[in-house]
């Protein structure tokens, strides 16, 4: 009798624990390529049209304004780096036309997703 009720708790305990996993498992979230923590370059493409603005990066940062602004549109692919202390992404590989340093200010990485499309259109 004891050691059938020591398995049946040993049996519900594993059990248990293994369906704690499994959910803990599935319910984890995609990790995006762009870590605030990171200052590597990541291809990346848009997900809708997008603001950039081209910057003097000769001058101090708090002195930047913006020389000129464009608008990506959607599957644009480039390569990103977001830089946590500035609270900006720098962009590069847009193409010919865009020479110079182009940025995205703010945090939010809801406008990109990572990797290049397969067309891998340029502006």
């Amino acid at each position: 009798m004891k050691h059938r009720f020591l398995m049946t708790a040993l049996a519900a305990i594993t059990l248990a624990s293994g369906v704690g996993t499994a959910t803990a498992v599935n319910t984890a979230q995609p990790v995006q390529a762009i870590s605030r923590h990171s200052y590597h370059w990541h291809k990346v493409h848009t997900t809708k049209k997008v603001k950039i603005i081209r910057v003097n990066a000769h001058k101090p940062r708090y002195k930047w304004r913006a020389l000129e602004t464009v608008t990506l549109p959607k599957n644009c692919s480039f390569k990103i780096r977001y830089f946590e202390n500035d609270n900006y992404f720098q962009l590069k590989d847009l193409g010919i036309e865009f020479s110079g340093t182009w940025i995205r200010r703010g945090s939010r990485a809801n406008w990109f997703k990572n990797g290049y499309t397969w067309a891998e259109e340029k502006y």
